[in-house]
C-alpha cells in the first residue's frame, strides 16, 4: 500500500493511454491506496494539474468540430457519432458538450431517421386516423335506428307484398328512419334484424311441398346419414333436397344404388380396411397369380362386410371360409383355400381351389375361361420380369406416368407402368388376364363402366349395338377384351408393346429378355443383382416430355355487376372505389378451368384467357401465399384496431395474378378476350361448359386445362391423361418457354454463323438479349435445328425490339443491305414509325410478324432470309 504522489500520478499519467475509469484501475492495481481512486477523483486531479486527456475515445480535432458546430444553420443535421468520426473522435460525448457549449440552437436541427417537427409519423396518423373513424361512426350511431325501435317498428310492419326485408327497409325509410345517417337497404335490414335476434316476417303465396313428416319420410328412403333429432327442421329439408337432387335423371335402380351406398357408408365407418396379402420379394410368376385371385376373394369378402375398400359385389372367385383373415406372414397365403362357384363338383357344390390345384383347374375349364394356364402365366411372368428390373420399371413410369416421381419412395413403391388386365372383368372371369399399359387399363375400366349403364338403359335392339359400338370404338386396340365370350382386340408381346409406348427402350427391353430367358438359374440371378448398378444393362435415359402452357380463364360482365358494391363500401369507408378494387384483388382472379369462369359469364360480357408458362403460375402460387401474409385493409375490423389476414383459396380452380404481370401481359399481346355481346343469340356459354357441351374459347393441342371430373390438368390432344403437379414443377424448375417450329430436316447452312458474326460486328455493341447472338444461333445448329427453324423462329429476332432507341444503334434503321437483315426487312421510316408510336411491344409483334412472312417467302425460294441461308460468304 503506497500513496500516489502528484509526480507519481503526473509520470504514470504521461506514459498511459486510456481514459479515465481505466487510469483509476491501473493506480489501484499497482499502488493499492487507502482510499481507492475512480474516474471522478482522476479527472478531478488530472484537470488541477492541467493533464490533457489521453483517451484514444476522446481525442480529435477540437478546433475543426468546434467551427463546424458554431457555423451549423441547416434544419436537418448529421447523427453525432457521424459527427464525431469526421474530426476523430471515437466518442459522442464529445460532440454533444460542444453543441451545448458552442451552438446549442443545432439540437433542435432534425437528426437522421426522425421527422421535422410538426410532421406526423405513419403511426401517429394512422392512430389518428382510426380515432376519427370512431368519432364518425359513434356520430353515426347516434342518427341510427335503436334496438328498441327497431323491434317495436318490426311488430307493427304489416308485409302487404311478401314481407321481405327489402319490404321493411322502404318502411323505415317512409318513417324517416336513418341507419348511420344513410337510408336503409335490403342488405342493412338484414344484418340488423339476425344481430338483434328478429325473426324474419317473409313469406311465400307458395304452400310446402312436403310437410315436417315426409321430409322425414325422405330421410329413410334416402339413407341419409344425418340424425333428425339433433338438427334444425331446416337444415334437415336443405339436406333431403339436396339429396333428391342427385336422383334426378337417375333409374330407380341407379337410386336404390345411391341409397345404398349411403347406407354402406355408414357401416364402414366402424370397420377397418384390410390390405392384400403378402408375398415376399422373391414371388414367382404362379404366387403374383394365386394372388390375385385370393384379391378377388378378398373384395367380394369387404362387400359382404361392409368394409373400406375395393370392393367386387359380384365374383366368382370366393373364400371357402367366409371369415377368411389376412396371413400375418409371407407363406400364409399359400395355405388359403378359394371356389370357384362358375364350377359346380359332385356333391353339388362349387369346386375348391388351392395353391397346388389352380392352374390345373383352370386347363380343365380352359374351354369356358377362354385360356389356358400356360399363356395365363406368360402374361405373369411379363409382370415379373419388370419388377425384377427396377431401372426399366423407373423407366417405363417415366414415359407412361405423368405424376410418377422417382425421388419418392412411396411413388416407387405405388406406381405401376404395366397391369394386370382381367378381358371380361375379374367379376365374371379372374382367370383370363392379359399384360397391358396400366393407363389404357385404367381407361378401359372406365369406358366398361359406361358401357354397363348405356347397355343396361338401352330399350331397343339397336340403342343395345350402338352402346356395344361405342364401347368397342374407345377401348384401345392392342388391350382385348369380351364380351360374353366373344374376344376383341389384340394380344402384345412385350417388345411390341414396348416399341408402341416406349420405343427409346424397345432395344434395351429386347436384349434384356433374350438374356434373361436364355440364362440358367445362376445367370438370372447374377443378372438381376447387376440391374441398377452403374454398370447396368439399361443406359439409356427416357426423353422428358417438352413443357406445356397452361391457359387461364376469366368471366366478366359489362357493367361489372359488383361495381355498386363497390361504390358502397368505398363510401362506407371514405376510400376511393380504386383501393377497395385493389384490397379485393379486383380483375385479378382467374381460373384455369373453362367451365367455372364462364359461370362469371354474363350478357353483354366478354372471356380474357392468357396462356402461361408452368414457371408462370408456379409463381402465382407464390403470390397467393406472400398476399395471405397481407392484412385486409377495408373493414370495421381493420379500422378498430384489429386487423385480420387475407384469405384466398388454395384451390387450383382460383389463380390471382400480380397487376404487374397483367399489365406486362396486355403490353405483349399475351392478354386476349372474347366478346359475348350479341343478343339474338341463344347460347349460354356457363350452361353448355358446365354441361360438357361446347366451349366459348376452343381448346388448344398442348395447352392445359383443367378438368374438373380428371381432377387434374389435361391436354385436349391426349384429354384421358392427367399432367401432375409434379410433371408441372420439374417443367416449371427446369423448362424456359418454348417457340415450337416446324419439323423440316435439319440441314443447318454454315453461312448462318458467318453472318450472324458480321451482324454483330456491323452492331457492334452488345444486344440486350442473348436470342440474337451467335452464342444462341450457334448452340440452335448444334442441337439440330434447321436453317428454316431458326429463320421462322420469332424469338430469335425479336430481340432487335429491345433496342433503345432502335434509329440510334449504329445506324440499323439506316439504309444498307446489312441493316436490312437486322430489320427482317422492315424499310427504315417503318421501323421509326413503329418506335415511335406503338413503343417497343408494338416493335415486337411487327418484327416477329414478318419474321413469319419472311418465312413463308422462304418455302417458296425468295426474300432476304432465303437469300441469306443459302449464299455463301453473305
Amino acid at each position: 500500500m503506497a500513496e500516489v504522489t502528484k509526480e507519481i500520478f503526473i509520470e504514470e499519467y504521461q506514459n498511459f493511454t486510456g481514459s479515465d475509469r481505466e487510469f483509476a484501475e491501473f493506480l489501484n492495481k499497482k499502488y493499492k491506496p487507502k482510499t481507492p481512486f475512480n474516474d471522478k477523483s482522476v479527472f478531478s486531479r488530472r484537470k488541477r494539474l492541467k493533464l490533457e486527456t489521453v483517451n484514444p475515445k476522446a481525442t480529435g480535432d477540437y478546433e475543426g468540430l468546434r467551427k463546424y458546430i458554431k457555423n451549423f444553420k441547416g434544419k436537418f443535421r448529421p447523427g453525432l457519432f457521424d459527427i464525431a468520426n469526421r474530426f476523430g473522435f471515437k466518442d459522442r460525448g464529445v460532440v454533444e458538450k460542444m453543441i451545448n457549449t458552442v451552438n446549442p440552437n443545432m439540437k433542435k436541427a432534425t437528426p437522421p431517421g426522425r421527422l421535422p417537427p410538426g410532421v406526423e409519423t405513419k403511426e401517429a396518423k394512422l392512430k389518428r386516423e382510426i380515432e376519427e373513424r370512431k368519432n364518425i361512426k359513434k356520430e353515426k350511431a347516434k342518427q341510427s335506428i335503436t334496438k328498441t325501435q327497431f323491434k317495436e317498428e318490426y311488430k307493427k310492419f304489416k308485409p302487404v307484398k311478401t314481407g321481405s326485408d327489402a319490404e321493411f327497409a322502404e318502411y323505415l325509410n317512409k318513417k324517416k328512419y336513418k341507419d348511420r345517417g344513410e337510408h336503409f337497404t335490403s342488405r342493412r335490414v338484414n344484418q340488423i334484424r339476425k344481430d338483434f335476434g328478429v325473426e324474419a316476417k317473409s313469406f311465400t303465396t307458395r304452400p310446402k311441398t312436403f310437410t315436417d313428416k315426409d321430409i322425414l319420410k325422405e330421410v329413410e328412403r334416402m339413407k341419409l346419414n344425418i340424425d333428425p333429432s339433433k338438427m334444425n327442421m331446416d337444415d334437415v329439408r336443405r339436406a333431403v333436397f339436396s339429396a333428391r337432387n342427385l336422383e334426378t335423371g337417375r333409374s330407380p335402380e341407379d337410386i336404390k344404388k345411391l341409397a345404398d351406398f349411403r347406407q354402406r357408408k355408414k357401416l364402414m365407418a366402424s370397420n377397418k380396411r384390410i390390405f392384400p396379402v403378402t408375398i415376399g420379394k422373391d414371388a414367382t410368376p404362379k404366387d403374383l397369380f394365386w394372388r390375385d385371385l385370393i384379391d378377388n376373394a378378398q373384395r367380394h369378402q369387404s362387400y359382404l362386410k361392409n368394409r373400406p375398400g375395393a370392393i367386387l359385389a359380384n365374383s366368382h372367385i370366393k373364400f371357402l371360409n367366409p371369415n377368411e383373415g389376412r396371413p400375418t406372414d409371407t407363406k400364409g397365403f399359400k395355405k388359403i383355400k378359394l371356389v370357384d362357384t362358375n364350377v359346380i363338383g359332385k356333391q353339388n357344390k362349387p369346386m375348391t381351389l388351392t395353391y397346388d390345384n389352380f392352374l390345373n383347374h383352370l386347363d380343365k375349364n380352359s374351354k369356358m375361361y377362354g385360356i389356358d394356364s400356360k399363356t395365363a402365366m406368360e402374361e405373369y411372368k411379363k409382370k415379373r420380369f419388370i419388377q425384377k428390373n427396377p431401372d426399366l420399371r423407373n423407366k417405363y413410369n417415366l414415359k407412361l406416368n405423368s405424376r410418377y416421381d422417382q425421388t419418392s419412395a412411396t411413388k416407387r413403391a405405388v406406381f405401376s407402368p404395366f397391369h394386370i388386365h382381367h378381358t371380361a372383368g375379374r367379376g365374371q372371369n379372374g382367370f383370363n388376364v392379359q399384360f397391358a399399359v396400366g393407363t389404357e387399363n385404367m381407361a378401359e375400366n372406365a369406358f366398361r363402366r359406361t358401357f354397363d349403364k348405356e347397355f343396361k338403359a338401352a330399350n331397343t335392339l339397336s340403342d343395345k349395338k350402338a352402346a356395344v359400338k361405342k364401347y368397342l370404338d374407345s377401348v384401345p386396340e392392342n388391350l382385348e377384351v369380351r364380351l360374353k365370350k366373344t374376344p376383341y382386340g389384340t394380344r402384345e408381346t412385350l417388345v411390341e408393346m414396348t416399341q408402341r409406348v416406349a420405343p427409346e427402350l424397345s432395344q434395351m427391353t429386347d436384349k434384356a429378355i433374350k438374356l434373361y430367358e436364355n440364362a440358367d438359374a445362376a445367370g438370372k440371378i447374377k443378372l438381376e443383382n447387376r440391374i441398377g448398378c452403374s454398370r447396368g444393362c439399361f443406359i439409356k435415359t427416357v426423353k422428358e416430355e417438352p413443357q406445356k402452357l397452361i391457359r387461364l380463364f376469366r368471366g366478366e360482365s359489362f357493367p361489372q355487376r359488383n361495381t355498386e358494391a363497390f361504390k358502397d363500401t368505398a363510401k362506407h369507408f371514405g376510400t376511393t372505389v380504386d383501393a377497395i378494387k385493389k384490397d379485393t384483388l379486383s380483375g385479378q382472379w382467374y381460373t384455369p378451368n373453362q367451365a367455372h369462369a364462364a359461370s362469371y359469364l354474363d350478357k353483354p360480357g366478354r372471356m380474357k384467357y392468357v396462356d402461361v408458362t408452368p414457371a408462370e403460375f408456379a409463381a402465382m402460387n407464390k403470390y397467393k401465399d406472400r398476399v395471405n401474409k397481407t392484412n385486409v385493409k377495408w373493414s370495421e375490423r381493420a379500422l378498430e384496431g384489429n386487423p385480420f389476414k387475407q384469405d384466398i383459396t388454395t384451390s387450383p380452380h382460383h389463380q390471382v395474378i400480380p397487376r404487374y404481370k397483367l399489365k406486362q401481359m396486355e403490353e405483349a399481346g399475351r392478354l386476349k378476350s372474347k366478346l359475348n355481346i350479341n343478343p339474338f343469340t341463344k347460347k349460354n356459354f356457363a350452361g353448355a361448359l358446365l354441361a360438357g357441351d361446347e366451349k366459348m374459347i376452343p381448346s388448344t393441342a398442348g395447352v392445359l386445362e383443367y378438368n374438373v371430373d380428371l381432377g387434374g390438368f389435361v391436354d385436349s390432344s391426349n384429354p384421358g391423361e392427367v399432367v401432375g403437379q409434379n410433371q408441372l414443377k420439374v417443367w416449371a424448375e427446369d423448362n424456359p418457354m418454348e417457340v415450337k417450329v416446324g419439323t423440316e430436316p435439319p440441314t443447318p447452312n454454315k453461312s448462318v454463323l458467318k453472318t450472324v458474326g458480321k451482324t454483330l460486328a456491323k452492331i457492334g455493341t452488345p444486344l440486350p438479349t442473348a436470342l440474337i447472338d451467335g452464342y444462341f444461333i450457334n448452340k440452335q445448329m448444334d442441337e439440330g435445328k434447321s436453317t428454316a427453324e431458326i429463320a421462322k423462329d420469332p424469338l430469335n429476332w425479336i430481340g432487335l425490339a429491345a433496342m433503345e432507341p432502335l434509329s440510334k444503334v449504329s445506324g440499323v434503321a439506316e439504309k444498307g443491305g446489312m441493316n436490312a437483315v437486322l430489320r427482317l426487312g422492315l424499310n427504315p421510316a417503318t421501323i421509326r414509325g413503329i418506335s415511335r408510336f406503338a413503343g417497343l411491344p408494338g416493335l415486337a409483334i411487327s418484327t416477329a410478324m414478318t419474321a413469319y412472312d419472311q418465312y413463308k417467302k422462304y418455302q417458296n425460294e425468295e426474300g432476304f432470309v432465303y437469300n441469306l441461308f443459302n449464299k455463301e460468304g453473305n
